[in-house]
């Protein structure tokens, strides 16, 4: 289930035009001066919406996305970046893969912060997903 889910999060990041994406567990290495943004699932968890071991479950998480972009053209076009990413995840969304109907609950973006090159902007995305029954 969780491959579904992560596979519906992640088709759905690669719909952000001209984005350069650093998938977690992935080979990458930043370039200087080009923008991009890392992509991981930061929390997961399962519980069951029946009795029963076989029962369908429910699951909630957290995808986290960090906006990195160049320091030296300031603050603003960070910002302006990690809107845009926040806002290609609109609240109530819903994508479907296999067996995983994917819905956005929140996103939010954090505090920025700087980075020997980077101005990094957190922006997280809460979901749940419904296993869809066979």
């Amino acid at each position: 289930m969780i491959t579904d889910i992560e596979a519906a999060l992640e088709a759905r990041l690669l719909t952000l035009s001209g984005e350069t994406i650093a998938w977690w567990g992935r080979p990458f290495s930043p370039t200087k001066g080009q923008a991009y943004i890392t992509a991981q699932i930061a929390a997961r968890a399962a519980s069951p919406m029946g009795v029963g071991a076989s029962s369908p479950e429910l699951w909630q998480g957290t995808l986290q996305l960090l906006v990195a972009h160049p320091m030296n053209e300031g603050p603003k076009p960070a910002r302006i970046r990690a809107e845009a990413v926040r806002d290609h995840f609109p609240r109530g969304l819903t994508l479907v893969q296999g067996a995983a109907r994917v819905i956005i609950e929140t996103r939010s973006i954090q505090p920025a912060y700087a980075a020997i090159d980077w101005n990094n902007y957190p922006v997280l995305i809460g979901w749940f997903a419904e296993e869809i029954p066979a």
